[in-house]
């Protein structure tokens, strides 16, 4: 997508919102997940690893501040960061970056291991890490509702809401796990499960890493396969099937591969997170497209399936309608129709998902022209360059 430059500050604005949002929830989760790791017992952690994210999240602030009052920290004008503040962003988006792909390694290196080898201390790793995966999940999304209601964005509010009751059942996880570690480390369903949930971890850590390859490309000719981290015998075979870097990047961060992403496209499912979803109740393809056009979601297609089941013949005079309806575009930054993600009783949004971000002072919360030219709030970024799709 190109943009003209000639009246960009609508632009700067949503630039510098995404930029922002990415680094409060990451440095939010990362202080959330070095608490966790003190709090489950580890003596691994010293007060010095508080010190940047505390002092990153005071900037961040003080930014979004700023943001508010039509102040965009970034220009899309510009060929490279150009102010203290806007390299320091980009520094600080680097170094989290870095801090995933870290702890990313440390999780994979646990999970080679065999039950009986993982110590309390892996256990530990496991629970602070799940608690930075939730929290910068709430943190992110809380981030789109309140700019979204500020533009008065009412369908993009509405569909992003509905992905509160997952954010906020996983918080309370998160804190529950804490709670039975802190009462019996060595209970074995606790250990059972906490390594159960944990595999999503490195794909959602993958996934932000995504997102900040992204954002960091702004003033790059083009995303690329090499910024995306695509290996180099792996690059044709995702762009002899059509896929350009930024898909390539966004489907391989859901862990997928070329063969298999190609294999959802064929079957009509665009989406990497949809089909992401419902690989994880190990439906194939073609029996996730049956019952996404019977308009059941994966969490109630799973308990019919396994009481026998099958679903309903689908309609084909409406199935390309359909399927096009719950695919999200990445490159067009539509939204996706997530109640096919939540079960029945998922889809009543929290009260505390209506509150204004913790991060905010009351004079932001009370800003009504905030970001009034922003051109999308669904997390397409304008960068007034043009992005490989």
């Amino acid at each position: 997508m190109e943009q003209s430059i000639t009246d960009t500050r609508g632009s700067d604005l949503n630039l510098t919102f995404m930029f922002l949002n990415h680094l409060n929830a990451g440095f939010q989760a990362s202080y959330i997940g070095l608490r966790f790791l003190r709090d489950c017992g580890s003596t691994a952690i010293s007060d010095q690893y508080f010190t940047y994210p505390v002092s990153m999240l005071g900037k961040i602030s003080g930014w979004i501040i700023e943001l508010s009052r039509q102040k965009p920290l970034l220009e899309i004008k510009w060929t490279e960061p150009q102010s203290n503040d806007a390299k320091e962003a980009f520094s600080a988006l680097d170094t989290l970056k870095t801090d995933l792909i870290n702890w990313q390694a440390e999780l994979n290196r646990i999970f080679l291991k065999v039950s009986s080898d993982i110590s309390d201390e892996d256990i530990r790793i496991i629970i602070s890490q799940y608690a930075r995966c939730t929290y910068a999940q709430a943190y992110f999304l809380r981030g789109l509702l309140f700019f979204g209601k500020a533009l008065g964005a009412e369908q993009t509010v509405d569909e992003l809401s509905k992905l509160a009751p997952n954010a906020d059942a996983d918080l309370n996880t998160t804190h529950k796990l804490l709670q039975s570690f802190k009462e019996n480390p060595k209970d074995n369903d606790l250990r059972k499960y906490t390594r159960e949930i944990a595999h999503e971890i490195p794909l959602r850590f993958a996934a932000q890493i995504h997102d900040i390859n992204i954002l960091l490309s702004t003033y790059d000719n083009g995303f690329t396969y090499e910024r995306a981290g695509v290996p180099n015998d792996e690059i044709p075979l995702w762009a002899s099937r059509g896929f350009q870097p930024v898909l390539t990047s966004y489907w391989r961060s859901n862990g997928f591969s070329a063969n298999e992403a190609e294999a959802w496209h064929k079957a009509g499912v665009q989406n990497a997170v949809l089909a992401r979803e419902w690989r994880r109740h190990a439906f194939t393809p073609e029996t996730a497209v049956a019952w996404i056009l019977a308009n059941v979601n994966p969490i109630e297609a799973s308990k019919r399936t396994a009481n026998g089941e099958k679903p309903p013949q689908p309609n084909t005079s409406t199935y390309s309608s359909v399927l096009s309806d719950i695919n999200n575009d990445i490159t067009t930054g539509e939204s996706i129709n997530l109640d096919l993600l939540l079960s029945d009783d998922q889809k009543k949004l929290s009260d505390e998902s209506k509150q204004p971000l913790p991060f905010m002072d009351k004079n932001l919360q009370g800003e009504k022209n905030i970001l009034t030219r922003l051109q999308t709030t669904s997390g397409q970024i304008i960068s007034g360059k043009k992005i490989q799709q």
